[in-house]
């Protein structure tokens, strides 16, 4: 099992940018190497909220994800609910007037030689997709 997290602080306020990571709509825009998010229920944020998500990890890798827990302004867990196995968990919480924010990400690979080829893509990508995402995530959810 893969697992990667980054924690960072910014001085948006905490309300902004939870409400902007908890669209679905606004995925393809800050989470790194997202080529496509298709909403799957009418609900687009908090618990149940289902979509389609097709990710470049150096080949288009596509899966379904469900919100899982969700705790307004503190807590949002996603998992894949089928294709690749992994989880992203975003928490909150206030720093000042703005906001600390840290995302987990953790990932397992099917075994034998197909596991192998994909750990080669996905490993480096995870790793610059954490960063670029949460610099993504302050870009954009300061707008």
């Amino acid at each position: 099992m893969g697992f990667l997290a980054h924690e960072g602080v910014t001085d948006i306020p905490l309300e902004r940018v939870f409400e902007y990571l908890a669209d679905s709509r606004n995925i393809k825009e800050w989470f790194y190497g997202v080529q496509s998010v298709e909403p799957l229920t009418d609900q687009i944020r908090g618990l149940g909220s289902t979509y389609s998500i097709t990710l470049n990890v150096g080949r288009p890798v596509s899966a379904k994800i469900e919100c899982t827990e969700f705790i307004e302004n503190e807590l949002i867990l996603v998992r894949t609910v089928d294709g690749l196995d992994a989880s992203s968990r975003w928490t909150f919480g206030r720093e000042g007037a703005g906001t600390r924010m840290r995302g987990e990400f953790t990932y397992a690979l099917p075994g034998g030689v197909a596991g192998a080829v994909l750990g080669k893509l996905v490993t480096p990508f995870a790793a610059i997709a954490v960063k670029q995402t949460a610099a993504n995530i302050v870009k954009y959810a300061g707008r």
